[in-house]
């Protein structure tokens, strides 16, 4: 068995899978909301920062250990990528933990999502979209293969820290993101063009689809509704969130006004949902070789 750590901008996740000849099967999936974002001044990880990664990479490790995992491998993305300091902060979480910590840069993490995606979504031409915690990676395909790929340094947790106030944004906060994503989005994609189809990774796109009650597949107009029924500031919608998404009350909001942005930007009509994404990507190219 194999144990594959994702250190993100929100959250810290290990999948543990067991591997054979020409497959794998995920066994032990484990979660935790640490939100090291949180933790970065300056564009630099404090000492805090540093404990809380420590103590839940551990954590996983014991884990990892008590299943007879023949090998960990963890990688971080935005978390530690967007930080001034990246180099003494790995180096420190690697002497406590014993993990090495492969920082992807974010053409690797795009390329990994849209490699794990499409282990489970069959889609020939379309963009790959990936709203992390502190990035969005975009990955324009055609005829299943990369034709370009882009990472914008802005995601669910730092958009929710940097733009909104309160638990849940207001809609002059939602438009001042939403202003600041473009602006992003036009530096990298000068000349857009229209994209038909979007296929969703990560905790922003599943928070989505629970939210909209559909397993597979929606349209980018079911995205726009839901948006702007749930960001009308209404006791309703702060209880339909906690319902369904309650580990995401801050952070879904501002993840769904980044992905709308990318659906209207690229006038996409359909969105589809892969739970493959880059850790099965990582999987698979840097462990398997696949």
């Amino acid at each position: 068995m194999i144990g594959i750590i994702d250190i993100g901008s929100n959250t810290v996740r290990l999948n543990i899978y067991k591997i054979y000849d020409d497959s794998y099967q995920l066994l032990v999936t484990e979660k935790e909301m640490v939100g090291l974002a949180n933790h970065i001044v300056n564009h630099e990880m404090m000492a805090s920062g540093v404990e809380a990664a420590v103590a839940i990479l551990n954590h996983f490790v014991l884990i990892s250990n008590n299943l007879n995992c023949q090998k960990i491998y963890a990688f971080a993305t935005a978390s530690l990528r967007n930080i001034s300091n990246s180099l003494s902060i790995v180096d420190e979480i690697s002497q406590r933990t014993h993990l090495f910590i492969d920082v992807l840069t974010g053409d690797q993490e795009a390329q990994l999502g849209f490699l794990g995606a499409t282990q489970e979504v069959d889609v020939e031409t379309g963009l790959l979209v990936d709203i992390g915690g502190g990035s969005t990676e975009l990955v324009y395909f055609k005829d299943k293969q990369v034709v370009i790929s882009t990472s914008i340094p802005m995601g669910s947790l730092t958009s929710y820290r940097d733009y909104v106030e309160d638990i849940l944004p207001k809609t002059n906060e939602l438009k001042a993101l939403a202003i600041a994503f473009n602006r992003e989005l036009s530096v990298r994609v000068k000349t857009p063009i229209d994209i038909n189809t979007i296929v969703s990774i990560g905790g922003t796109a599943r928070a989505t689809f629970e939210l909209i009650d559909e397993m597979k597949q929606a349209t980018c107009d079911d995205v726009s509704t839901l948006l702007k029924r749930l960001s009308n500031e209404s006791k309703a919608s702060t209880n339909e969130i906690l319902k369904k998404v309650p580990d995401r009350i801050h952070t879904i909001l501002p993840g769904m006004q980044l992905l709308s942005e990318v659906l209207k930007y690229f006038n996409s009509i359909d969105i589809y949902i892969s739970h493959s994404g880059v850790r099965e990507g990582y999987l698979l190219k840097e462990v398997l070789r696949r």
